[in-house]
């Protein structure tokens, strides 16, 4: 990467540092007073993400870092999010909760999409974010 395109992605990587800061904040608010995280802090900055970019279109020179974050970094996010869940575990506690849970997370995901889809975000990035 040149020092160039470095300058031109400091600007919305920066704001998306602080969505992501921010989203960091509300999981551990909400982990204080629930006793656990009932969203995960990605899942907070993907919500306070899109509601963002819902309201507030940014100028071109925040955009191209914004664009590189919601590409590269988000899908890497995403992947690493799902790679969490501990399959061993999940059989152990159960057929009647991992079925539940894959019901879930059909729903979760169909719903997410087209949630996504409905606040404007590009087809395969409202697939993402369901995913």
């Amino acid at each position: 990467m040149t020092f160039h395109r470095f300058r031109q992605l400091v600007p919305g990587v920066a704001l998306a540092c602080v969505v992501g800061v921010l989203s960091d904040v509300i999981a551990r608010v909400e982990e204080h007073l629930f006793g656990h995280a009932i969203i995960e802090a990605l899942v907070v900055a993907i919500l306070f993400g899109m509601v963002i970019r819902t309201a507030w279109t940014p100028p071109e020179r925040i955009d191209v870092g914004v664009r590189f974050t919601a590409k590269q970094v988000l899908e890497t996010a995403v992947f690493l999010l799902g790679a969490s869940v501990d399959l061993p575990l999940l059989l152990r506690a159960g057929p009647a909760l991992a079925v539940s849970i894959v019901l879930l997370v059909v729903l979760g995901i169909i719903a997410s999409f087209f949630i996504g889809s409905s606040l404007g975000l590009p087809h395969k990035l409202a697939v993402l974010v369901a995913c």
